[in-house]
């Protein structure tokens, strides 16, 4: 479906690359989520008391929780729903799919690629 392959790069490369995102990208996410803008990989570790042998901090079990729970949705704190994606929805039928206690479903099929980010294209989509 056209997602990386997990052998592209290892969970713990996944994870650092994540923390420099959300530290460059979502100011003020790392404190929410760990009480410092500029807490490491190895401080979440620290935090979550992932500890080795020697008191050394384990980084791929850091890594691993860290990826695990922003996949399911447990650090609430985000999202990666894009907002153009909904971009079509007004107040008005959100307020009625909500008062019909209706699911809202958006499907590939209602997003075309003029409700695309510039830098998207085809391939994109």
């Amino acid at each position: 479906i056209g997602s990386i392959s997990t052998h592209a790069a290892t969970p713990l490369q996944l994870a650092e690359a994540g923390v420099e995102l959300f530290r460059s990208d979502y100011p003020g996410l790392l404190a929410e989520l760990f009480g410092s803008d500029q807490i490491t990989l190895d401080g979440i570790g620290r935090l979550r008391n992932f500890k080795q042998q020697g008191d050394t901090i384990d980084l791929e079990r850091t890594a691993l929780w860290l990826l695990t729970d922003l996949r399911a949705g447990r650090l609430k704190i985000m999202s990666f729903e894009a907002a153009w994606a909904v971009s079509d929805i007004t107040d008005t039928e959100q307020v009625s799919v909500e008062d019909s206690g209706e699911s809202p479903e958006l499907s590939v099929d209602d997003i075309t690629a003029a409700d695309a980010p510039e830098e998207a294209n085809e391939e994109t989509l």
